[in-house]
């Protein structure tokens, strides 16, 4: 699996603790939270261990690389609330 996104309100810190960690365990490359609270996109990506070596947070008018999928992007506006 080359990636996966969660969208997240009540769930946020549940997805972020321990989903992340399994998601990074099972060597996903990339992981997103849609973050419905804040109106972000928090990206990780980079599995080391149990933890990602690295994270981004997209709003409104940024677009997403997928990285696992060369020419692959999204709108962050696309997935977010309005």
């Amino acid at each position: 699996m080359l990636l996966v996104i969660e969208v997240a309100d009540s769930s946020l810190e549940f997805d972020r603790e321990n989903k992340l960690s399994i998601y990074a365990e099972a060597g996903i490359g990339e992981y997103g939270i849609v973050n419905l609270l804040d109106s972000t996109v928090e990206v990780y990506r980079n599995p080391a261990g149990s933890v990602y070596a690295n994270r981004h947070e997209a709003r409104h008018g940024e677009t997403l690389e997928i990285r696992n999928l060369p020419g692959a992007s999204i709108a962050a506006s696309e997935i977010l609330p309005p």
